[in-house]
């Protein structure tokens, strides 16, 4: 269960990025070499407050 924004697309990726307090969404862009595109913060049960880290989720 989860709230994230409203122009998140299916692919998308949830991530726990080091210094973030949330989670995030990234969208890979297509280009020669990889990058991504922040489309905004999530909540998703289970990952916040860092309990993402702490279970060792990937």
């Amino acid at each position: 269960v989860g709230l994230a924004p409203a122009d998140t697309e299916k692919g998308d990726n949830i991530c726990v990025l080091f210094g973030c307090s949330v989670p995030v969404i990234l969208r890979r862009r297509e280009q020669k070499s990889p990058s991504y595109k922040l489309i905004g913060e999530c909540f998703v049960d289970g990952f916040m407050d860092g309990k993402a880290m702490e279970s060792g989720a990937k």
